[in-house]
């Protein structure tokens, strides 16, 4: 296997799932599910910190 050209940051995460995904010799589709699950993931946990608090929140 060819040595990773980045050691940090969101490359550097891509060449590892790459890395893992040809190592374990997953199937696309389980890669497209785990990936659209991520998404959300994301996209819920955004969402979470973003809210406001409500006025019935206060004491």
């Amino acid at each position: 296997m060819k040595q990773p050209e980045y050691t940090e940051g969101p490359r550097a995460t891509e060449n590892f799932e790459e890395g893992m995904k040809s190592l374990f010799n997953v199937s696309k589709e389980a890669i497209v599910k785990a990936e659209k699950k991520k998404q959300k993931r994301r996209a819920s946990s955004r969402a979470e910190s973003v809210r406001k608090p409500h006025f019935s929140d206060k004491d």
